[in-house]
């Protein structure tokens, strides 16, 4: 097993639940993440949900299908720019002790995971008459699909150690990105029906709340994560980067 672990982890798309350490190893407990790069991944997921429900609303007003269209799938891309770039923010936030890299192949498939997550939740969110029933099995189907881009992304990482998960934390990461998309399409519903003067303030209120969950589901997600290294493996301390930077770029 420590030989295995010698090799480049996290290669593959397997997800390893950490039911019980494996022999000659050590689990990673010195790993935090950056408070600044964190609240801006929050903004971003905020900006992002502001901007989608903007164009839900503007979609009301667009009596023509080709630019119903057209508006569709820029309000999937700002969706999608949004949960990606809080997620890309999120990891650039994470601190280990031990060098970490990120497959770009890898990276780009899961911004087309969100994007495929996006036109979907845009397409229920334009729903006017979708019943609750409806929107629950799209909010479903919604936050599978926010879930897979979440760990798609965890599998571009390259480092020396194994990534394991926690089983709870995993499944209520998933929770999470469900009540995420349910919550969505339940506040571009209900801004629909509410009166002029409280829908200007609903809309803010609302991309506060998707930017919260959006951002609880990554986080969730990281806590899930338990990264596990041959005993004896020499450890680094990360010095001065670039992930600030990076991270206000992305963003």
């Amino acid at each position: 097993v420590g030989a295995a672990l010698r090799g480049v982890a996290m290669d593959g798309w397997s997800i390893r639940f950490l039911a019980q350490l494996p022999e000659q190893s050590q689990l990673l407990l010195d790993c935090s993440h950056d408070p600044w790069l964190t609240v801006l991944a929050y903004l971003v997921a905020t900006a992002g949900s502001l901007g989608t429900l903007a164009i839900v609303e503007h979609l009301d007003q667009v009596p023509q299908r080709g630019m119903r269209l057209a508006w569709g799938l820029v309000g999937a891309l700002c969706l999608a720019g949004g949960i990606w770039s809080m997620h890309f923010i999120g990891m650039l936030a994470f601190r280990a002790p031990l060098a970490i890299h990120y497959d770009l192949a890898t990276t780009l498939l899961s911004l087309l995971v969100a994007l495929a997550a996006a036109l979907l939740a845009l397409y229920c969110m334009a729903q006017r008459d979708a019943g609750l029933g409806r929107r629950a099995l799209a909010a479903a189907i919604i936050g599978l699909g926010i879930a897979a881009m979440h760990y798609s992304g965890m599998a571009a990482m390259r480092s020396t150690a194994q990534a394991y998960y926690h089983g709870g934390l995993f499944a209520l990461s998933i929770v999470i990105a469900i009540g995420a998309s349910l919550a969505a399409q339940l506040l571009a519903h209900h801004r629909r029906s509410s009166s002029a003067p409280y829908r200007h303030w609903l809309k803010y209120s609302a991309a506060l709340v998707m930017g919260a969950a959006i951002t609880a589901m990554h986080f969730t997600g990281m806590a899930a994560l338990h990264l596990v290294v041959p005993q004896g493996a020499t450890l680094e301390v990360q010095g001065a980067d670039n992930s600030l930077q990076l991270g206000l770029s992305v963003a």
